[in-house]
């Protein structure tokens, strides 16, 4: 792929000339781990739901939540796109395993995008980084893979799963720059959810916090201490993700 789309919006620390990094999230919960190990940041108002400019090692990265799912991704790398030049975009944030080798908490670089959906594929870079990571598949789908049972169907199809990374994949084809996937690990293949997230997920690419508010009434304890568990892991692959792209050369 080329790297180096063009864009009518302004830039700003220096960003003009060689273009940003695009680092795409759904929550900007995914992109927290990123924003210590800067070097220096700068808060952007505007559409998003968060987004900020950091330098990092020499690096400069555009950090977005875009919202959960395939719509709120590819409208996110769009907006992005008008307000400055991007040499290259990462689709980034958690991700579900479905190869049983893969653990909660490790990092996976994909080298393939596939959309559930329609079949398309999309090729990944990898970056360059002194850091281990597992490598393959990345499957998009356009709900919540929510059971062991749901995961055992698709583990030959890839070896984990997302919401949004073939939207940005096929955004960055088009637009013919670079492109990579990194994720983190949230649930293991042998992991079911009680909870029911897709009923729970809006078209905007929020969650609804009444539903959920309400499903957590149906099941207290099974539901808060999901929660709970998922909220605490959700921190740790936020650390482990910033580690690890701040340490990548793009």
């Amino acid at each position: 792929m080329r790297s180096g789309a063009q864009s009518n919006g302004s830039a700003t620390m220096g960003t003009a000339e060689a273009g940003v990094v695009l680092v795409v999230a759904a929550d900007r919960r995914e992109l927290a781990g990123i924003m210590p190990r800067s070097d220096r940041l700068e808060r952007l108002p505007g559409a998003f739901r968060f987004a900020a400019l950091a330098e990092c090692k020499g690096e400069r990265l555009l950090l977005v939540a875009g919202g959960v799912g395939a719509a709120a991704a590819a409208q996110a790398v769009r907006r992005a796109a008008r307000m400055m030049p991007l040499r290259a975009v990462v689709s980034a944030g958690v991700c579900g395993a479905l190869a049983a080798e893969l653990r909660c908490g490790d990092i996976f670089v994909a080298t393939e995008v596939r959309c559930l959906a329609t079949g398309d594929s999309y090729a990944a870079r990898v970056p360059a980084s002194a850091l281990g990571c597992h490598r393959g598949r990345l499957l998009t789908a356009d709900r919540v893979i929510a059971t062991a049972g749901e995961k055992r169907a698709l583990c030959r199809e890839a070896e984990a799963v997302d919401m949004e990374a073939a939207a940005v994949a096929a955004w960055a084809q088009q637009a013919g720059v670079s492109f990579y996937a990194i994720r983190v690990v949230l649930d293991a293949a042998e992991e079911s959810f009680r909870l029911d997230y897709n009923r729970l997920w809006r078209g905007d690419g929020t969650f609804a916090l009444a539903g959920l508010a309400r499903a957590l009434l149906a099941q207290p304890h099974q539901g808060t201490v999901e929660l709970l568990r998922l909220s605490r892991r959700l921190r740790q692959a936020a650390e482990k993700l910033g580690e690890f792209i701040v340490g990548c050369r793009f």
